[in-house]
């Protein structure tokens, strides 16, 4: 069996890349980086088409009451994600948006620890993401409004 996918990456851009040192952090200190993380999502679909635009927002801010090396890192990228017509249903469902999800993800973690190498401290490597969760949780709240309009309908 060949698991090769069909799913093709045609361009990815870093649209946003900010990293903020936090000049109170001593580097010789036992403070461990603990950040809260938040990650947004956008999937479009061009019509008729397997074609993706996916852009994803990454934003770390220290936990409450934290000390960490940066105040802030926020990064958002757009990548362009392809499928060939002829992909099976349910093979596309499998495929997108989780791996566009995983892959923008990934390249995501290589720019920040490429970026914040040459900061006190080293490199920052992003935390990993539990993608699934965050579908799931996209998948509630498309339902709450949905079963708010139905309820007052009635």
């Amino acid at each position: 069996m060949n698991s090769q996918s069909p799913l093709e990456m045609r361009d990815c851009v870093v649209q946003i890349l900010d990293i903020r040192h936090n000049s109170e952090y001593d580097i010789h200190s036992e403070a461990k980086d603990c950040y809260a993380i938040k990650v947004n999502v956008d999937v479009r679909q061009k019509p008729q088409e397997n074609d993706y635009r996916i852009r994803m927002g990454i934003v770390l801010r220290p936990e409450k009451d934290a000390v960490c090396r940066f105040q802030r890192i926020s990064v958002e990228l757009e990548g362009l994600f392809f499928l060939p017509l002829d992909t099976d249903e349910n093979l596309v469902k499998q495929l997108v948006p989780l791996n566009c999800f995983a892959i923008l993800y990934g390249i995501a973690r290589g720019v920040v620890g490429q970026a914040s190498g040459m900061m006190a401290g080293g490199p920052y490597m992003l935390p990993p993401y539990n993608f699934v969760e965050l579908m799931k949780r996209k998948s509630r709240a498309a339902k709450k409004p949905a079963e708010e309009q139905a309820s007052s309908a009635r």
